[in-house]
């Protein structure tokens, strides 16, 4: 699939659009590339995710695939989105319990080292941003507040 955001075409059907708007038959370098493509998606969702990580010498397994605004990771799979370190979390661990988040003992956002990772509530990941010296908005009486 393509990397575009709302892009609902797989690579093949794509490039059929591709060729039939230029009234050519499709060529075989672009079904090459088609199976090339659903090779790719056939690939174990784990096997997909953990070839893009890089492992630092700091201790953090870096990803290494697309990043948002905020340094998180994120990946595709089954028709959905989400975060990479929760992502890792939910294949090295499970799921992630009702209610909580997954947080970074490191302070990486693009971390997805599994024992660098734990579940935990909003007020724990607050407390951590107090901590840190990442309020943000919420300082002073405000953050006393949530915690």
């Amino acid at each position: 699939m393509s990397g575009k955001a709302g892009w609902k075409h797989t690579e093949e059907a794509r490039i059929k659009i591709s060729a039939a708007r230029k009234g050519k038959p499709v060529s075989e370098i672009q079904r090459r590339r088609i199976r090339e493509a659903a090779q790719i998606r056939m690939l174990p969702i784990a096997e997909r995710f953990w070839a893009k990580i890089i492992k630092t010498a700091a201790g953090c397994w870096l990803w290494a695939g697309p990043v948002d605004k905020d340094g998180y990771g994120y990946f595709f799979f089954d028709g959905k989105t989400d975060r990479a370190h929760q992502v890792a979390f939910t294949l090295t661990v499970g799921r992630i319990p009702k209610g909580l988040f997954v947080l970074h003992h490191c302070d990486t956002p693009a971390c997805c080292r599994p024992d660098h990772l734990y579940a935990g509530t909003a007020k724990d990941n607050a407390r951590d941003r107090e901590v840190r010296g990442r309020n943000g908005w919420a300082t002073g009486r405000r953050i006393r507040k949530i915690i």
